[in-house]
Formats: structure tokens, sequence, C-alpha cells
């Protein structure tokens, strides 16, 4: 096995790694790890073959990294530990040279097929599997430069363009140049082509998808809205794990409440006030006190319970018993 690390800087930066033909399987920690150091942190589980090849180059460039990737069958994914240790939130966009890949990205079920092009989010759980050899030029971009070109991208996450015709196949040889030139294009020419870059993903995502993510997005909330309703006497009912049920990032859960004007807590909030105002209406066939229908639908404070009523409805809920 060959593992090469240069020093640039007075930093070890991986640029190039590679099994020898036939190598042990013994090896695959190895390539474990330089996965996780050029692709960020996933957990790789090994298959039966009894030998595994596998090569990468890594160019890295003001926060950015080119990745080449060549490797037999195996399987990994990114979950909440592995978000977790990712210091940084990235997008990637990766194009599939050779092979296939089957990817669980959040919500969606994908394969893709060759010079099928894919934006994946750092911060949503995903997993893949590669069934067979396969090779890959993914381009591994910083969120905040997406985003500033292409504030919409957390909605167009889990997308896959084709690469056969159109702002497709102009996206897929522009990242295939880019692949070409890797090593003799200098750090700054290399940033400088990253803007053009995002502005022709944004152009390929929002051409072929704009009204399909919009439908995705209003479905993702949808199914939020519904968890939230059907675990509204939970306590511990929170963003954090309303988002890791969801299998999307906290952040990207704020943004679709953000866009309809509101946030996750007071949505929560409201919900739960509808639901208690709903009891207090049959109280007297119920039997429950004001008390016990807060305590019910996850209210522990009645002071802030009663005055939070009031907000919402114009009467306090002794008030509104006796209206």
């Amino acid at each position: 096995m060959t593992a090469v690390v240069y020093s640039t800087s007075g930093e070890q930066d991986l640029r190039f790694w590679s099994t020898q033909p036939g190598t042990n399987a013994d090896y695959f920690d190895e390539w474990s790890e330089m996965l996780r150091a050029s692709h960020l942190p996933w957990t790789i589980e090994k298959k039966s073959k009894p030998d595994f090849n596998a090569n990468l180059s890594v160019r890295s460039f003001c926060g950015y990294k080119l990745v080449q990737c060549a490797c037999d069958h195996l399987t990994g994914f990114r979950r909440a530990s592995e978000i977790a240790n990712t210091n940084e939130a990235y997008f990637s966009i990766l194009l599939l040279r050779k092979g296939r890949e089957f990817i669980t990205a959040g919500q969606n079920d994908l394969h893709l097929q060759e010079n099928d092009i894919l934006l994946w989010d750092s911060t949503q759980n995903m997993s893949f599997e590669v069934p067979e050899r396969l090779e890959k030029t993914t381009l591994i971009i910083p969120e905040t430069a997406l985003t500033s070109v292409f504030p919409q991208a957390h909605d167009y996450a889990g997308t896959v363009i084709s690469g056969s015709s159109g702002m497709g196949a102009l996206l897929g040889r522009h990242i295939m140049s880019l692949h070409g030139e890797m090593w003799s294009l200098g750090e700054n020419h290399l940033t400088s082509l990253m803007r053009p870059t995002l502005q022709i993903l944004a152009t390929a995502l929002t051409g072929e998808t704009e009204v399909l993510q919009s439908t995705n997005r209003r479905m993702t909330l949808a199914r939020i809205k519904n968890y939230i309703v059907m675990n509204l006497k939970d306590f511990d009912l929170s963003p954090s794990r309303i988002a890791s049920e969801m299998g999307i990032s906290t952040r990207y859960l704020h943004i679709l409440f953000r866009e309809e004007g509101s946030t996750v807590s007071a949505w929560i909030k409201k919900c739960r006030l509808h639901k208690c105002r709903e009891d207090l209406a049959i109280a007297k066939t119920t039997g429950l006190s004001i008390t016990e229908i807060a305590y019910k639908w996850g209210f522990n404070d009645l002071s802030h319970f009663s005055k939070s009523f009031k907000e919402e409805f114009g009467l306090s809920p002794r008030a509104f018993q006796k209206h």
C-alpha cells in the first residue's frame, strides 16, 4: 500500500493515497481514515471482498477541496455523531464518472449512474453504498460560499442532475475541467473559479428542479408538522430532536419555519395552546382541571401557560371556560 502525505506551509496536507493492486483487506482501516480526511467524518463499513483497491487525490485551497476518488465495493454513513464531529458546514458537488452509487440523503433514496451530479449537505443524515468499482470527483464547498451565491441551496440538497444534456452536461464538463487542471492551476486561480462554478450549479439546479424542490420543501415541512402534532404531549419535544427524527439539520429546520414567518418553538406552542383550548371547552364533561390540561399538552409552568393562552386567545383559561 502507498500513502503519500505532503507538507505545505508547515501543515500536513493529504494529496495522494492509493492501495497497490491485490493488497490485503487488512488495510481497509487506513483507507477509511483517508476517506474521512478528504471527505469529512464518515463511518465506513468494509464488505466481504477478499481484497480492496482504492485511490484518491485531494487539492485543498481556500477552504475548498477538490477530490478525485476511485474505490471498490463499500458502504458508509453520516449520522448525528459524524455530523457533530464536523467543525464547519459544507455542501458537496459529486460527479459520478464511472460506476453506480446508491445514496440516501435526508428523506431521499437516490440511484446515481454515470455522469449524474448530486448536491449533498454535510448537515443532513446521509448513507451510501458503492456496489461495484466506482470513480467520482467531488468539490467540497464551505456552506457560506454557496449560500452567498445561492441562498436557497439547502432546499436543493439531495437533488440529482443528469449530466447527459443541457445545463447538467455543461456543469459536468466544467467539473471535469477543474478535475483535469487541479494540479496545474495555482490556489488563487482555483479560488477565482469557484464563484462562476457555483453560479453554474445554481442555474443547473433551478432550471431543472425548481418546481420539484418547492414541492419537496412543502412535503418536508408537512412531515415535520405532522410529527410535532403527534408528539405535542412530550415535554422533551425540541428543535434538535425534531431535526434528528426527520433526518435534517437543526439549521435547515429553522430555515423552513422562518420562510413561513414563524419559529419551530412558536409553532409548537401555538399547537399546544389550541389543543388546550379544545380540552378546556369540554372540561365539564371530562372533569379535567386547568392545571391537568396544561400539563397534558406539555406546559409545566401554569403561570406561563395562562399568560400564553391569553396572548393567543384574548382570554385567560379560566375566563375562557366561563365564556
